[in-house]
Formats: structure tokens, C-alpha cells, sequence
């Protein structure tokens, strides 16, 4: 996260994303071009790591939507589902991958001790824990001082917000201590939105939603779903 990568104007045979307010910043930490959505920092990095790798480290998350191997795969021009999305989170807040998300995690009546799980097994898990700690520093990194601001709980929380082209879509995905929770806004039929960006209305949609939610201990639940 500490390393540094150019916040430049990238040109990629006449293809030339631009920040959010066209402006750069120069040479910046990773985690700082991360919090602040710095689109060409984003281009550039994905073009030296390599876009083949971009996609396995979206696949290792447990993401299975179809995934375009372009330049532009670095803004998330490739559609994906807001299930999906969300689950690759749940995957980083557990630590491990993938995490397969149900409506309803476990059940627990007033005869039973323990809450009983939900769904079929989950199948194999690989462990990200030697990821974890610096992904969830990137992700508290927006909330805290970035472009997610707008989530802040005064307490843990991480996520990312994200505005596709033309305002179409806006998100914000992230978790506290209790929940994973993921918010699409948009139009039904696909028309741009009056400048609705990630960091404005998903991110105060997802804040109220979090403080809002009555979370019983999950000391107990299974550890391998997402709420």
C-alpha cells in the first residue's frame, strides 16, 4: 500500500480515462490513489501488474462474472452482479475465499442453543490471510479519509465506493464488525442519474442502513456465509 504509483495522464492507443474533477496528483501511494478513486493511477498499475492478473486476483475473491480483458477492466467497466460484488467483500472480511452468500444465514428458534445453518456446503476455501490485514487497511483507508467519507460510523468500517460512466451506477460495498452490506443506485432503465456518485447517496444509504440493523452476536453463526 505504501508503494507509489503515477497519477498521471494515461494514453492507451487513444484511449484516455480521467479522474473524477480531471484532475492528478502526481506520484501516490497506493493507498491514498485507492481511497481517492485516482482512475489513471488505477490504468496505470493494472497495465503494469497485467490485466491477466487483475482477473485471477478478481477470480481468487470468488467473482464470477465475465470478466473483459481490456484496459479499461481496471475502472470495472465488466458487469457484474451487486450479489456477486458482495460476496467477494464478505471474502476479505472473513479472510477467506470464496464466501457463498445466502438470503438467510442460519435460523435459531427459542428451543435451540445455537443457530442452525442454512444452505448446502459452501465448498472448498483457500485463506487470504496474508492479504487480509492490507486489504481491510485500503478499505477503512476510503471510509476514513477518502472518497466513502460519507460512510463513516465514528467506528470499524471499511468499503469502496464505485461510479460507472455517465453517472449510470453508483455503489458503495463494505462492512463493519457485523455485516457485509452492498448498495446499487441507479435507473431501471439504464439513464444516467443527476451526478449520483458512489460517495454520495450509496455510501449515506449504506451508513443508515448499518446503524440501523439490530445484529444479534454472531459468536455462534457459520463463518463461511455472508449475511
Amino acid at each position: 500500500p505504501q508503494d507509489k504509483i503515477l497519477d498521471a495522464p494515461v494514453d492507451l492507443h487513444g484511449w484516455c480515462p480521467e479522474n473524477y474533477g480531471h484532475r492528478n496528483h502526481g506520484e501516490v501511494t497506493l493507498a491514498d490513489a485507492f481511497a481517492e478513486s485516482l482512475n489513471d493511477a488505477a490504468v496505470r498499475l493494472a497495465q503494469q501488474v497485467g490485466i491477466r492478473q487483475v482477473i485471477a486476483a478478481a477470480r481468487d475473491l470468488g467473482l464470477h462474472s465475465r470478466l473483459q480483458n481490456n484496459a479499461s477492466l481496471a475502472l470495472g467497466t465488466s458487469e457484474v452482479s451487486l450479489l456477486d460484488l458482495t460476496s467477494a467483500y464478505a471474502a476479505v472480511r472473513a479472510g477467506k475465499a470464496p464466501v457463498t452468500p445466502y438470503g438467510i444465514s442460519a435460523i435459531k428458534t427459542a428451543q435451540d442453543s445455537n443457530p442452525v445453518a442454512v444452505g448446502g456446503a459452501g465448498g472448498a476455501q483457500h485463506n487470504l490471510g496474508q492479504y487480509q490485514s492490507e486489504l481491510i487497511g485500503l478499505l477503512r483507508g476510503v471510509v476514513e479519509h477518502g472518497t466513502g467519507r460519507a460512510a463513516d460510523l465514528d467506528r470499524f468500517a471499511a468499503g469502496k465506493t464505485g461510479t460507472t460512466q455517465d453517472y449510470r451506477d453508483a455503489w458503495f460495498i463494505g462492512f463493519d464488525d457485523s455485516l457485509v452490506v452492498g448498495v446499487w443506485v441507479g435507473n431501471d432503465d439504464h439513464s444516467p442519474m443527476n451526478r449520483v456518485t458512489g460517495g454520495s447517496l450509496p455510501a449515506k444509504i449504506w451508513k443508515d442502513f448499518v446503524q440501523g440493523a439490530d445484529v444479534p452476536s454472531v459468536a455462534n453463526a457459520p463463518s463461511d456465509t455472508a449475511p
